[in-house]
């Protein structure tokens, strides 16, 4: 275990505030041991030091003033010379002067014995000279008034001179040698104070610099690498990468400052996951909305019902990420909803003819009520949209009439937000209206290439296909023919009958012919009571039978008691036998067709043949 661990970091505050006070009192210490140190030399033991100095020094000079007292007094004693006593005057006061230096001795308690000893040794050799320097006391001493000195006496008092100044000189090595030795011990006090102080000093600044130095390593730990730790987090989240820093173990500021770093890295990676998601919102209503444009556009360029279906259904499918969609029609002849297109299939594959009642499932409650309905929302639901798929059912809506429903396959239970539906709406708006215009554009093209009485193809529809089918059949070597009919004596029916009947007679005959005609062929009213029929992939034989068997089926129809009522006469030509173009193929078939009504009627003709086709 980590000594972090085994001893965090406290407060940030508290560990500066701690580590300054430890500081603050070392320092302190070191400046009232370097104060007290000072001042006790300065103020205690330098004093004793220059005392113990000056006392040497005044010994020794109060020692070479007796010294100098006793070579005078002597002299003086010897001689009686008056000069000796000057020079003696002179040393006592040298004498005097040192003896005052030397008194700040007693102050010391470890010389004051010696000093006593010196003093009175002192005092017993100034109590022998002072009396014998003066000529009286020396007359007096050493012999009688106006005689000559005893030599005996002058010796024996110098004897006992010298013993006594003797007695002096041992005091006073001792008292020289006492000082001195008590100097020296001052001086090795001093010197140990100053050492003591300097090692106590250093061993302060020692262990300060040793706090420091833990100090450090601890703030180091706990604090410049975790700021490391947090600068580097920083510089990720600049970089743009939101990792959530590290565990620290360090101050309360700092682990406040980790914990607000992560709240911030938390915050930050929630909004870029927000703005994520909105930047995918807003692409995926971008994309919805162009898939919408697309869709306008196709739209307004096409008036092919079916183009639009598969149109529709792809937008849808798109938008809405579903797999299949549908789309229901209104038949505006019988009111039923009929599936008219199923994007699984195609433009290409015809859907089978399914119808959905009105009210029931989505797809029917759309299309009765006029509104998004969802499958499951009520009972029956699944028997209406097939398969117990969901779905939803978008109404087409034209003005106030709804024409079909957009159906849009979804997951169980799905429902669309707001915007989706705005959307799907939208395309379901535009469809109705683009349905609509392709609704009317076949009606006019319907009414514009067929005819209104009979509804078969006109003259205009017959010259466009005959001109494209006879390209086609001389391109590819193919056969083609064309029948051209004519009812026979038709005037007389409007004019026995009048005009209604003889529309009436027209629309039986066109009955005769669609029911009649094979799959494939194309029947047109050429004019009046004329009419054509394109034969397709037949030579000229198979159109005279065909036209043989339309002509019998007319003469049938129109036979009540065995009188026949209303017939018709044919002519047939073919390409490339009697033609090589649309108006050749027309002129042969109508120039056998009056070969057929000038050789009795009631009957087919084949081009280039004078004869009538034998009944059968």
């Amino acid at each position: 275990m980590s000594r972090a661990a085994v001893r965090p970091l406290r407060s940030l505050d508290r560990e500066v505030r701690g580590a300054f006070r430890v500081m603050l009192f070392g320092i302190t210490l070191i400046l009232v041991l370097a104060a007290g140190g000072f001042g006790w030399v300065v103020m205690v033991n330098q004093p004793q030091l220059t005392t113990l100095e000056n006392s040497v020094d005044a010994a020794q000079g109060a020692h070479l003033g007796l010294v100098g007292e006793e070579s005078s007094i002597r002299g003086y004693i010897a001689t009686g010379d008056p000069t000796y006593l000057e020079t003696y005057r002179a040393a006592v006061v040298t004498v005097a002067a040192n003896d005052l230096v030397l008194n700040r001795a007693f102050l010391n308690p470890t010389v004051t014995s010696r000093l006593l000893d010196f003093r009175l040794a002192q005092q017993a050799w100034t109590d022998w000279a002072e009396p014998r320097a003066t000529p009286a006391d020396r007359d007096r001493l050493l012999g009688a008034s106006g005689q000559a000195l005893d030599p005996a006496r002058v010796a024996a008092d110098l004897s006992a001179g010298s013993q006594v100044f003797n007695a002096y000189q041992v005091t006073q090595r001792a008292l020289v040698a006492q000082l001195r030795a008590e100097r020296e011990r001052v001086q090795e006090q001093q010197r140990q104070a100053i050492g003591s102080l300097f090692i106590a000093i250093f061993a302060i600044c020692f262990a300060l610099a040793a706090f420091a130095g833990v100090r450090r390593r601890r703030l180091k730990r706990h604090v410049i690498v975790p700021f490391q730790s947090l600068i580097g987090t920083v510089e990720d989240v600049a970089e743009g990468r939101l990792l959530p820093p590290a565990e620290l173990v360090s101050a309360t500021e700092i682990v406040e400052l980790r914990d607000g770093l992560a709240a911030m890295v938390t915050s930050l990676s929630d909004q870029r996951s927000a703005a994520i998601v909105k930047s995918e919102l807003a692409d995926l209503t971008a994309r919805r909305l162009r898939d919408v444009l697309t869709f306008a556009r196709e739209m307004s360029g096409s008036l092919s019902t079916r183009y639009v279906l598969d149109t529709v259904t792809t937008a849808a499918c798109a938008t809405t990420e579903s797999e299949r969609a549908r789309v229901w029609l209104v038949d505006e002849t019988s009111g039923a909803l009929r599936l008219a297109f199923d994007s699984r299939l195609g433009r290409k594959v015809a859907v089978e003819a399914v119808d959905c009642p009105m009210g029931l499932g989505a797809v029917g409650r759309s299309a009765k009520y006029g509104q998004v309905s969802y499958s499951g929302d009520l009972e029956g639901d699944s028997l209406a949209d097939g398969a117990g798929e969901s779905v939803v059912g978008f109404p087409l809506i034209v003005g106030a009439r709804v024409v079909g429903v957009l159906e849009i396959q979804t997951e169980p239970h799905q429902r669309f937000d707001e915007e989706l539906l705005e959307l799907i709406e939208t395309i379901a708006s535009h469809s109705a209206a683009a349905l609509e215009a392709a609704r009317l554009y076949q009606d006019s093209e319907t009414l514009s290439s067929s005819d209104a009485l009979t509804g078969l193809a006109n003259r205009r529809r017959l010259d466009t296909d005959l001109a494209t089918e006879v390209e086609l059949a001389l391109r590819h070597n193919r056969p083609l023919a064309l029948i051209m009919f004519d009812l026979d004596h038709f005037k007389k029916v409007n004019d026995t009958y009048g005009h209604q009947q003889g529309d009436q007679v027209l629309q039986d005959v066109a009955a005769i012919l669609r029911s009649e005609a094979r799959p494939g062929d194309t029947m047109y009213r050429y004019g009046g009571e004329e009419l054509a029929v394109v034969v397709r992939e037949s030579d000229a034989e198979g159109a005279v039978q065909l036209a043989e068997r339309l002509r019998a089926s007319v003469e049938k129809r129109f036979t009540r008691a065995g009188a026949v009522t209303q017939t018709m006469s044919g002519g047939v030509a073919s390409i490339p036998a009697h033609a090589s173009s649309a108006s050749g193929l027309i002129a042969a078939a109508d120039a056998a067709l009056y070969v057929a009504k000038q050789t009795g009627r009631n009957r087919v003709v084949l081009s280039g043949v004078a004869e009538a086709v034998p009944a059968r």
